[in-house]
């Protein structure tokens, strides 16, 4: 795998929709071979035990489809649309911190680095100018994971943004007249 000049591996994973994040992994199973995601913390499948639906934790399972890692993505545990559907993009544990100060070079708001209960992923979200979610994740055994918060953890971030691109960089957004 070759990394681009900011340290970028390629697309992580992507995220799809679905009302019923069980029922769509036996679909994905049968039809694309996809096997549950499996490291040393076990399977990634997340919203289902009592202790997640008692956290509020939102249905959704990582699975591997011919190498590629997909998150199916339930609804809410309030039966609303799937929250949290992004694009994600690997960086490996050296560029954490290199892809955070791109990001401020730039003028991106983000929020991050952030871990997830139950994984060893470190994640930084941002939105690109159209407002679609984008993650920079690293599963890759980052060395300070203990010190990282959980994202539930992390101070709210405004990560809207208008991009300039003359200057190639965002600028805060202009709040809209009333």
């Amino acid at each position: 795998m070759k990394n681009n000049r900011h340290g970028i591996r390629g697309v992580d994973h992507f995220s799809i929709p679905c009302s019923d994040a069980q029922r769509s992994l036996t679909f994905y199973e049968e039809i694309f071979g996809a096997t549950v995601f499996r490291d040393e913390l076990g399977e990634y499948v997340f919203g289902i035990s009592p202790e997640d639906k008692a956290l509020g934790r939102q249905v959704h399972i990582f699975v591997e489809i011919a190498g590629q890692r997909v998150e199916l993505l339930g609804e809410d545990p309030g039966g609303k649309a799937p929250l949290g559907t992004h694009h994600a993009f690997s960086i490996g544990p050296n560029d954490v911190e290199v892809i955070q100060r791109h990001l401020q070079d730039h003028g991106i708001p983000y929020v991050g680095p952030a871990t997830h209960r139950g994984t060893a992923a470190v994640s930084v979200y941002f939105l690109d100018p159209d407002g679609n979610e984008l993650e920079f994740v690293c599963w890759d055994g980052y060395a300070r994971l203990t010190e990282i918060p959980l994202l539930q953890h992390v101070a709210a971030v405004d990560k809207r943004y208008e991009w300039d691109p003359a200057t190639r960089r965002a600028r805060p957004k202009v709040a809209a007249s009333t």
